[in-house]
């Protein structure tokens, strides 16, 4: 049986040193490149969470409005129009709806109205509101306004 070893050459001291000498200066110009990277990246990553988390709050806040306005005008729509052909008791039964729809959000509300609407002897009514915003990033105000909603229902 011959001997596999005989057939190859074996590799020396010397070829070895120089092997992992090399290994060692590659792996020694690399070191830190990594940390160098996702510091360089960091701030990117970091103002795009934000920006995204910013943003998903402002359209959680115009969702409420929206569906707080919707709301209200479903209720006024429900209410027959007072003996006297006015609207109040369908404006206060909007406006305690979207209270309660909105909840703390509706402290925050600019701008609630509840005016009457008579076409052709159908008698409508349109609440509308505005919430006030401010989209932050890293405490600057990227973007700020006022979310407009309205809606219009006939009373029945």
């Amino acid at each position: 049986m011959a001997d596999i070893n005989a057939t190859t050459p074996r590799a020396t001291a010397s070829t070895r040193d120089r092997g992992s000498r090399r290994l060692l200066r590659r792996a020694a110009g690399e070191r830190g490149q990594g940390l160098v990277e996702f510091a360089l990246v960091l701030p990117v990553l970091l103002l795009i969470l934000l920006g995204i988390f910013s943003f998903a709050t402002t359209y959680n806040s115009w969702l409420k409005l929206t569906d707080g306005v919707r709301v209200a005008g479903r209720a006024a729509a429900t209410q027959l129009p007072d003996a006297d052909g006015g609207v109040t008791a369908a404006c206060t039964a909007a406006q305690n709806a979207i209270q309660a729809n909105m909840g703390s959000t509706w402290s925050k509300v600019q701008n609630y109205s509840c005016t009457a609407v008579t076409v052709n002897n159908d008698q409508s009514v349109t609440i509308s509101a505005a919430l006030p915003f401010t989209i932050n990033i890293f405490g600057r105000g990227i973007s700020v306004g006022l979310m407009h909603s309205t809606s219009t229902e006939r009373l029945q």
